[in-house]
């Protein structure tokens, strides 16, 4: 759905590990991020993200309703 360019966003758990890196990204300009596709599988994308921020995702994305997230738009 990401390499179609129908996923407008991804999501991350609100976890030290993740706010660790995605921190220093808020209120910073554009930034680019490779996707892999799991661990063996060599596909990978590499995408625009325009915006970091914390809200709540889109279930029909894969977010679990009402949770919070890291939200990661991508262009």
């Amino acid at each position: 759905m990401i390499e179609s360019g129908e996923k407008k966003e991804e999501y991350r758990d609100m976890t030290p590990y993740w706010y660790r890196r995605l921190n220093k990204y808020y209120n910073r300009s554009p930034f680019h991020v490779i996707f892999q596709h799991g661990y063996t599988d060599k596909r990978r994308i590499e995408k625009t993200v325009t915006r970091v921020r914390i809200g709540h995702g889109r279930p029909e994305w894969g977010a679990i309703k009402g949770k919070s997230y890291y939200v990661l738009e991508l262009k």
